[in-house]
């Protein structure tokens, strides 16, 4: 079968010219270019009614259909003189809510150009893609060549699609909370267990002191003593620092986004002195971004950092945080583009760039720290991209919805 888009807008325009220069000219015009019109009429007959697409024609004054193919009888019947709502639709009274026809001129009566809709057949019940012109017919008559394509099934996967997508990201979520469970467990054994007996070393280790203090043992006994309590006294640090690092959200509850990662960052730096890095906030007000935000942003340069300490032999870091406005289009109407609303949403965006490696030819999108960041960033609806930094290395870039 033919589809309509193998023939361009003009092609049909010039097609339906010829259609009615034939039916309207007087019978001394017909006789003499008899022949000529018989082969316009069937050049048309064919093109038009071997297209598998309804395609038909409205009076833009009267909404009357002075022209309709094949594949509109099949559909609907006859339609010919009739008004296209009673004739197209179910249980209309008057012009479809949906229609494009007040569209299609200008205010000065010109034709404005294509116009495209999508909207759901009541008769036929299908989900049609339209494409609609204004043109001037021979007589002076403002009429409307409209196309429609049956998109049901291209409907059917989007939702199916869309099903996916969704179950996905609850799939997602499922993982990633697993993983918090697993760390709040292991932060709270840390912090109970393991803290306790730090505890009990150090204690231990004071009252030895002591004792070695009276009875006058021996510097190097002393001295001993004394490095089991600075160790003591560091391996509770460290226990404390892991206990808080796999569960932030104590830490992050009271703090502003702008804190939990600068806090974050100059922790790292502190252990990596040698590499030269920055962290920049592009913005000058005070964001207060709710804790499940704060902690995905705070996960993610965590994951990110230490990935770059592990495996990027990079020298030189950059961590840029920065607002974006992005301007959202929400349509009231599916019918046309004219009725669409432009909403602002602010989307926080953070980078992460070095100097290193970049993403060698064994990594790829299935490495389990790439699939935890992704994971919780779209989970909160977020996007996260994998690309090259300016400074030559590996970049990482989130775009996380603000929410307060």
């Amino acid at each position: 079968m033919t589809r309509y888009s193998d023939l361009s807008k003009k092609d049909l325009i010039s097609l339906l010219k010829v259609y009615d220069r034939a039916c309207s000219a007087d019978s001394q015009e017909r006789k003499l270019h008899n022949e000529m019109d018989v082969e316009h009429l069937n050049l048309l007959q064919l093109v038009f009614d071997t297209i598998d697409e309804a395609i038909y024609m409205v009076d833009l004054e009267s909404n009357k259909i002075i022209f309709g193919n094949k594949k509109v009888e099949t559909l609907f019947g006859p339609a010919i003189g009739n008004y296209c709502w009673e004739t197209l639709q179910k249980g209309q009274s008057g012009p479809c809510s949906f229609c494009t026809n007040p569209y299609l001129l200008d205010k000065n009566g010109q034709p404005t150009g294509v116009h495209q809709s999508t909207y759901q057949n009541g008769a036929t019940e299908q989900w049609l893609q339209c494409s609609d012109q204004a043109f001037v017919w021979n007589d002076g008559r403002m009429v409307a060549i409209k196309t429609s394509v049956d998109v049901s099934k291209l409907k059917e996967s989007a939702l199916s699609m869309s099903l996916l997508l969704e179950q996905n990201k609850n799939l997602a979520q499922k993982i990633v909370s697993s993983i918090d469970d697993e760390r709040l467990l292991l932060s709270q054994d840390l912090h109970d267990e393991i803290g306790q007996i730090g505890t009990a070393i150090k204690l231990n280790a004071d009252f030895l002191l002591v004792e070695a203090e009276s009875l006058d043992c021996s510097e190097e006994q002393l001295n001993a003593v004394k490095d089991i309590i600075n160790l003591s006294e560091k391996f509770l640090t460290a226990t404390q620092n892991i206990s808080t690092h796999l569960n932030p959200r104590s830490m992050i509850l009271h703090l502003t986004v702008r804190e939990v990662l600068h806090s974050l960052f100059a922790e790292w730096l502190n252990r990596n002195r040698k590499t030269k890095a920055t962290i920049v906030f592009d913005f000058n007000f005070s964001l207060n971004m709710d804790i499940s935000s704060k902690e995905v942003l705070y996960r993610v340069l965590q994951e990110a950092l230490t990935n770059i300490s592990r495996h990027s032999k990079a020298n030189e870091v950059s961590v840029v945080c920065s607002i974006s406005t992005t301007r959202t289009k929400e349509l009231e109407d599916s019918s046309d583009e004219t009725n669409e609303n432009l909403t602002k949403e602010n989307i926080f965006v953070l980078t992460i760039g070095d100097n290193g490696v970049g993403f060698t030819s064994d990594f790829n999108d299935s490495c389990l720290g790439l699939v935890y960041m992704r994971s919780r960033v779209t989970s909160l609806g977020g996007q996260l991209q994998k690309g090259i930094s300016p400074l030559g290395g590996a970049q990482i870039k989130v775009q996380l919805p603000t929410r307060c």
